[in-house]
């Protein structure tokens, strides 16, 4: 392996050279050009003809370099000597010392390659403050809608509800980073009995007594669930009572409780609001459970004639069990959709 008299390694010493952006391994300044560049300056190889693959176990390092298996026979020698030799050169050249950590042989001629952690880090920090890192048009002309947050109003948002939507913000930010348009939307559900087990508390509160501000409101609200949901499970008039407010939820009959309901979902829907706002994350729509019920009557009979659900002890129910699930509610025996 002779010298390369167009060797440029010594020009990484500078610690801002060692940041290049890009994901496309063809990228002239993805990590992966760049170290199939350097490789092939050092071991006096083609560039195209470095061959540079990824380990499926990592702890093998983050590239296996793998020439020596194909040119052991023209260098007459067995690739497991001439992977040391190569990774002799490695340990050698300047260039490569500031992104490669250190080399190991493996099996017949393999050689694993560890790239710096320091190096990584640099290159990492510096595409998390370019909001166009690894921009391009994989998607693009792609329109994808995308569901995600489902805070339940008249319930606490908790850590759940959290992490999805940062992990929903998180696909969506890269997805628009590949090109797509993507049509962000949340669906909650505004109607049933966990909000039916909170009016029946937050009725015997009086108005007067609201809180004013946001954080007040929702602990009111979360006070009260707790009250009604003892309440359903411990005494039977109340179970009743709360039967007949989630009947009343559904009709809109009453307007007492439609004022309540009204009220009670404004609340939670003005915290998680400023939930979303500290979060950055913004919906084209928000649907809601309630939106869905005038076509409820209409997509059951549906179903029911083409066998899709079943009448079953007063409720209509899907039989999952010949597909191997269990058998769902969707219509109780009240006639009450369920959260199925």
């Amino acid at each position: 392996m002779a010298d390369n008299p167009n060797k440029k390694g010594d020009s990484f010493q500078d610690a801002d050279l060692l940041i290049f952006e890009g994901v496309d391994k063809h990228s002239s300044k993805s990590v992966h050009s760049l170290l199939r560049r350097l490789l092939a300056e050092a071991l006096n190889i083609e560039e195209q003809l470095i061959q540079l693959e990824h380990p499926v176990d990592l702890s093998r390092g983050d590239f296996a370099l793998t020439n020596a298996l194909t040119n052991a026979k023209v260098e007459q020698t067995n690739p497991r000597e001439l992977a040391l030799k190569y990774a002799q050169v490695i340990e050698n050249d300047e260039g490569l010392k500031n992104i490669i950590e250190k080399t190991e042989v493996a099996g017949p001629g393999f050689l694993n390659i560890f790239l710096r952690k320091d190096f990584l880090c640099k290159y990492v920090l510096k595409a998390s403050r370019d909001q166009n890192f690894a921009e391009n048009d994989l998607f693009s002309g792609k329109s994808i809608l995308f569901e995600y947050a489902h805070p339940n109003p008249f319930k606490a948002f908790h850590i759940g509800h959290l992490r999805n939507i940062i992990l929903g913000e998180s696909l969506i930010r890269l997805l628009e980073n590949l090109g797509a348009t993507v049509k962000r939307v949340n669906y909650q559900g505004d109607v049933g009995m966990h909000i039916a087990k909170n009016l029946w508390a937050l009725r015997k509160v009086n108005e007067k007594d609201f809180p004013e501000g946001t954080d007040e409101r929702v602990k009111l609200l979360g006070k009260t669930y707790v009250e009604g949901a003892t309440a359903f499970t411990e005494s039977e008039q109340a179970k009743a009572e709360i039967t007949e407010i989630n009947k009343l939820i559904y009709s809109k009959e009453d307007p007492s409780i439609n004022k309540l309901w009204e009220t009670g979902k404004k609340w939670s829907l003005d915290k998680f609001a400023e939930i979303y706002e500290r979060l950055y994350s913004t919906f084209e729509r928000q649907y809601m459970e309630s939106e869905t019920l005038p076509y409820i009557d209409t997509l059951i009979d549906k179903a029911l004639d083409e066998g899709i659900l079943k009448r079953s002890q007063g409720a209509i129910v899907f039989a999952g069990e010949k597909f191997g699930l269990d058998t769902r509610v969707f219509l109780n025996s009240e006639g009450l959709p369920t959260y199925e």
